[in-house]
């Protein structure tokens, strides 16, 4: 019995922790993914009380949701560590990056749409640039952001692409 204790504290304590190794990171995304798919589990046989298609279809979408977004998690897992050795890349001491370049493309609104639409937005392409301290592995990408979006009401929306490349690499 206190071996399973023992387990169950590993589960949880591995969701609490912020992994500094690739395969924590993994060991804790494949954790949340096993909570979360628990409870959906749960609120799928709930609906399924109700009627069987309801619980069907819950348990399908759900399904769904769940593989895109441990899709979406282990590829930000990928980008946080080093591909080499697996540690954990330091987004203050071992990323640069650098804007090279804008683009802009115009959007045509909808006239049978209600409400703002965007009518034009400014691309930033981002040089990434991420050095290993462990093992001195550098791996550089290059991502596009908005930066600047024009609605049709005349108001504009202006992003920082500091807080992009921050939240880019943010567990």
């Amino acid at each position: 019995m206190s071996e399973q204790k023992g387990t169950n504290k590993g589960f949880i304590e591995s969701l609490k922790q912020k992994p500094q190794t690739l395969e924590e990171a993994k060991q804790k995304t494949k954790n949340f993914f096993i909570l979360i798919g628990a409870i959906t589990g749960v609120i799928s046989i709930v609906f399924a009380l109700i009627h069987i298609i309801f619980g069907l279809i819950v348990a399908l979408g759900s399904a769904g949701i769940l593989a895109f977004l441990y899709m979406q998690e282990n590829k930000k897992n990928k980008r946080n560590f080093c591909s080499e050795c697996g540690a954990r890349i330091d987004y203050e001491t071992g990323v640069e990056w650098q804007v090279s370049g804008y683009d802009e493309k115009e959007y045509t609104p909808n006239s049978n749409a209600s409400g703002r639409q965007v009518i034009g937005k400014r691309f930033a392409t981002v040089e990434f640039s991420c050095s290993c301290h462990e093992c001195g592995n550098t791996k550089e990408f290059t991502e596009k952001y908005d930066v600047v979006i024009w609605y049709n009401d005349g108001t504009v929306k202006k992003n920082n692409v500091e807080t992009f490349a921050k939240n880019y690499f943010k567990i």
